[in-house]
């Protein structure tokens, strides 16, 4: 894939050029500001939010994994907000992204989907009231009555690879892969806007513009499950029913990352 067909170094690197063209220009007395070139950059973020799903940059298969497939609904799906990225410029996007390094696609990443997975699972740190929701929530999608004990030993064979006090062999382990786009409505990617207020309530909330992917988009999730405590159907249909329940991602409390 050609440099300018992959959305991950148009975001981190094409716009950051940008930029230290600009501040040459100035330092060059051509420009007084970072803002007086900027249509270079609205170039680079139109290409980004234009980009197309081309299948033929998916990885190859790997053949006898779990799957399963859900949709992002609106208002989208935000992966990697903790990277840093401003260029400074004020059209720019504020929030950072999570590019996988070949395709340029955005992806999930495998342990931000077990992460997920895991915090369903009863821990010490929670209140008495707090473990036992959980514990009654594992219980009800799996349609069984484990006790908190054995949620134990089932989250340390799932997400440790230990049981019965053992190091699981690593080709006995179960593996979260990353979740790769397989579909999209129209478009892969759009841009959006938080307006967060600062300590002067009088003050208008200056807006700051970040990447997502759009809604309609979808994930193929894909796991190499093994038969332990739980079968493998059991740990697809319990994996399958917290994304669902949970969403991933930045900002779900407020909507995004929500599958269907």
């Amino acid at each position: 894939m050609s440099e300018m067909g992959n959305v991950g170094y148009l975001f981190y690197k094409k716009l950051y050029e940008n930029k230290e063209k600009l501040l040459l220009e100035i330092c060059k007395g051509n420009a007084k500001k970072l803002n007086d070139g900027k249509e270079g950059e609205d170039k680079v973020i139109e290409n980004i939010l234009s980009h197309k799903l081309n299948t033929e940059t998916n990885k190859e298969e790997v053949k006898d994994l779990e799957t399963f497939k859900l949709k992002i609904t609106y208002p989208g799906l935000l992966i990697g907000s903790g990277y840093n990225h401003d260029s400074g410029l004020e059209e720019d996007f504020k929030l950072g992204f999570f590019f996988d390094y070949t395709t340029g696609l955005p992806v999930i990443p495998g342990s931000s989907i077990k992460g997920v997975l895991r915090s369903v699972f009863p821990s010490e740190k929670d209140d008495e009231e707090k473990r036992e929701g959980k514990r009654e929530y594992i219980n009800e999608i799996l349609s069984k009555d484990f006790s908190f004990e054995e949620l134990k030993e089932i989250e340390l064979e799932i997400f440790e690879g230990i049981k019965g006090g053992e190091k699981i062999p690593m080709k006995d382990r179960d593996i979260f892969y990353d979740a790769e786009i397989v579909e999209v409505k129209d478009k892969i990617f759009e841009d959006d806007y938080l307006c967060p207020h600062g300590d002067n309530p009088l003050k208008a909330p200056k807006p700051l513009r970040f990447l997502k992917v759009a809604p309609g988009a979808v994930f193929e999730f894909k796991f190499d499950l093994k038969e332990g405590i739980l079968g493998e159907e059991e740990k697809k249909s319990l994996f399958e029913e917290i994304l669902l329940d949970l969403g991933i991602g930045a900002k779900t409390n407020v909507g995004y990352g929500q599958f269907e």
